[in-house]
């Protein structure tokens, strides 16, 4: 609990303190009972009886005050709890490598930031309380009752002996079962996920609504695991309880039979079974609140996996570059247990300069710039900027010298303005305008009805493909970083929108380092030097004449391009 609670934790713990103090107050209210029943049937002047019925009293009035106490946490800051550790796994997220966070599923990563935050911050809300009282009570309670008498106290201590195998049995199939069912869960989250963004090919493929077979296949795993947990538990849950009222029944006739001798009086007996019947309730609940808690745990550690996961190591710290070349040495990847990507690749990028990157799919293009925004570090080797090796920079500072524009746009869903903005959220009114206008979709936006302050949908959803486009190289010039890294910008838009695109590129590369990932070899006809992968590879190097006129692998790329065109 105390690590849920994180930077909260000592409010957490005063919960705790006033809970307890309040259970504390709770038992000496019921131990009164003893003397104040004796006073009533042994005809004790009503000043007494009246003193025990105030100080009843007031020990009810003090347990009220601090139970509200107790419960200030809830109220107060069990949100700021939830808040705190999902800006945790935010921050956990951001750190983690970009190749390795691509690995995890959406769904799953849904259900720990949603679901297992809540299912973990649950342990310190009210249940925590119940937790204490649930534990705490009936243990105080006997101590009282063994103090008033022994032999009822022994009666209580062998009933809760006989419960603790039976409670490690309910709880190791709630263990069990919970992981199971997080799994489940994490699954149908995926799933959902899945089936909202793929609804069109559902709904082509006749494989959509009520019999949706990748959805009711897995929520029947999920009805079928959640059944199956509850039924394993069932059995023991009502053993337990059957114990714990099996000993009520035994006390009660035990200390009727200590009455019948003489050996106890009546009013102390009548005060301790009341008594005992306040242990019996909480000991009721025990086994049931030990799901929640199981539940809680397995949240907690599904957080604890992803806030201990390990981000890119950082060498010495140096200063930010000043100049802009981009070198890779002898540079390295594979992916564990995977071909090698990219195979000691050594590469020249000057300032100032456009490099194309071409070669047929899976050749390790992407891979490759992606290795210069350092979504993940070469196996072997390193990749330098203006001398700098980028594993000494931390990521604001390499992001501040990096633009970069894929395939597949991401939008917000929010306004034009809000997702221009993101490439520089302090820029004025006027820069905004230019990155627009630089961009060519300035004209677009300012023919629709709310102009910049037009809401683009779900990742851009009613804007066409080269209008996103557009906007997302509007952010990226606003941003105005001296590297620049296209990923096949174009590759997905037809002839006219990537017209317009490769205007907005035009504006957005002047004075930069710019590396280009193109399938369509027109695109770097202009650059200053192409790259040809093949299978990891450079195979060829040089400018679009100089590798035409050598009539190898890029050669025959160009000519297969124009005989499609």
């Amino acid at each position: 609990m105390m690590e849920i609670a994180g930077s909260y934790g000592r409010y957490f713990r005063r919960s705790l303190v006033y809970t307890i103090i309040a259970t504390l107050i709770q038992v000496a209210s019921y131990a009164v009972l003893v003397p104040l029943m004796m006073a009533i049937c042994h005809d004790k002047p009503n000043t007494e009886i009246w003193s025990w019925v105030g100080f009843y009293a007031a020990t009810i009035v003090v347990e009220v005050f601090f139970r509200l106490k107790s419960m200030n946490f809830n109220y107060q800051y069990w949100p700021c709890v939830i808040g705190e550790q999902r800006i945790r796994l935010a921050e956990a997220l951001y750190k983690m490598p970009l190749l390795q966070l691509r690995e995890k599923d959406v769904g799953d990563l849904s259900e720990i930031m949603g679901s297992n935050v809540m299912n973990a911050a649950n342990a310190l809300s009210s249940l925590a309380n119940i937790f204490v009282e649930v534990v705490s009570l009936p243990i105080l309670l006997w101590v009282a009752i063994t103090l008033f008498d022994y032999r009822m106290g022994l009666i209580l201590a062998v009933s809760l002996i006989a419960m603790l195998p039976i409670l490690y049995k309910i709880q190791a199939i709630y263990n069990s079962s919970s992981a199971d069912l997080d799994r489940a869960d994490a699954e149908s989250a995926s799933r959902i996920i899945e089936y909202v963004k793929g609804i069109a090919v559902f709904k082509a493929t006749s494989q959509a609504g009520a019999k949706s077979p990748r959805l009711e296949a897995v929520f029947h795993d999920q009805q079928e695991i959640q059944s199956h947990g509850n039924k394993s538990s069932a059995s023991y849950i009502s053993l337990c309880q059957f114990i714990v009222q099996l000993a009520l029944v035994i006390l009660i006739a035990f200390a009727g039979y200590l009455a019948q001798k003489h050996s106890l009086n009546i009013p102390k007996t009548v005060a301790l079974v009341i008594i005992a019947v306040h242990i019996i309730e909480p000991l009721n609940t025990i086994a049931a609140i030990s799901k929640l808690f199981e539940i809680a745990e397995i949240s907690l550690q599904r957080i604890k996996n992803i806030l201990n996961s390990k981000g890119l190591p950082q060498l010495q710290p140096q200063a930010i570059p000043q100049k802009f070349d981009i070198n890779f040495n002898q540079v390295t990847f594979e992916y564990p247990d995977s071909p090698v990507v990219l195979h000691d690749i050594d590469l020249a990028l000057p300032s100032e300069s456009l490099t194309g990157v071409v070669g047929s799919s899976g050749c390790g293009k992407t891979t490759l710039v992606q290795l210069i925004a350092r979504f993940a570090d070469p196996t072997k080797g390193e990749i330098k900027i203006g001398g700098v090796d980028i594993r000494s920079l931390t990521q604001s500072q390499l992001s501040s010298l990096l633009s970069i524009v894929y395939q597949d746009v991401w939008l917000f869903n929010d306004t034009i303005r809000a997702n221009i903005l993101m490439g520089r959220p302090e820029a004025t009114e006027e820069e905004l305008i230019h990155a627009a206008q630089s961009a060519n979709i300035h004209d677009f936006i300012c023919s629709l009805p709310q102009r910049y302050d037009t809401l683009v949908g779900e990742v851009g959803s009613s804007l066409s493909g080269g209008e996103r486009q557009r906007i997302s190289i509007a952010r990226a010039i606003l941003k105005n970083t001296p590297i620049i890294i296209l990923d096949e910008p174009t590759a997905s838009l037809d002839s006219e929108s990537e017209y317009a695109v490769q205007r907005a590129i035009s504006s957005l590369i002047k004075g930069k380092t710019v590396i280009m990932v193109a399938h369509r070899l027109n695109t770097l006809t202009a650059a200053d030097k192409i790259i040809v992968l093949d299978r990891g590879s450079i195979i060829e190097e040089g400018c679009h004449e100089d590798l035409i006129k050598n009539k190898s692998y890029y050669y025959n790329m160009w000519n297969t391009q124009l005989k499609l065109t």
